[in-house]
């Protein structure tokens, strides 16, 4: 999930820093990502500042709860979620080294789940050519033989 600024102000109110982890708070409830910026809240985010927590912990935390969060929306116009729903979320704390082991390895399944869901377009690639060899000569082996 990346950040998109839409809107801009000369009279910010709530400021986020580099590394804070934003929150959607209202219409899309529980989609959290790590600012790279400085930004300017609007109404339908939060910021987080991880001070007791490892923040790659937090952030992990808040997607595996996005759809308790979601659930816990209210309103008719905009769904949105209260600061006391935000923060009463019950969050374990182990030990920091505890904390960044867990993180460590949640980082690299994330990262294999999404090379195996998005492939690389050189992968792409391999493929077609593979075929496109495959279907001037079926006789011979192609290169698709030789990646397995």
């Amino acid at each position: 999930v990346g950040i998109i600024a839409t809107r801009f102000t000369d009279q910010p109110t709530k400021i986020s820093a580099v590394g804070d982890i934003i929150l959607c708070i209202r219409a899309t409830i529980g989609r959290a990502t790590i600012g790279d910026d400085v930004y300017c809240l609007g109404r339908g985010v939060a910021g987080l500042r991880a001070n007791a927590i490892e923040r790659g912990l937090l952030l992990h935390l808040l997607k595996k709860d996005a759809e308790s969060l979601d659930a816990a929306g209210t309103g008719t116009t905009f769904r949105q979620i209260d600061k006391r729903t935000t923060f009463g979320m019950a969050v374990p704390l182990p030990p920091l080294p505890e904390q960044l082991r867990i993180v460590a390895k949640l980082d690299g399944l994330t990262a294999r789940t999404a090379r195996a869901s998005n492939p690389t377009p050189a992968s792409w690639n391999v493929k077609t050519v593979s075929y496109r060899q495959f279907r001037r000569n079926p006789d011979q082996s192609c290169a698709c033989d030789r990646l397995r």
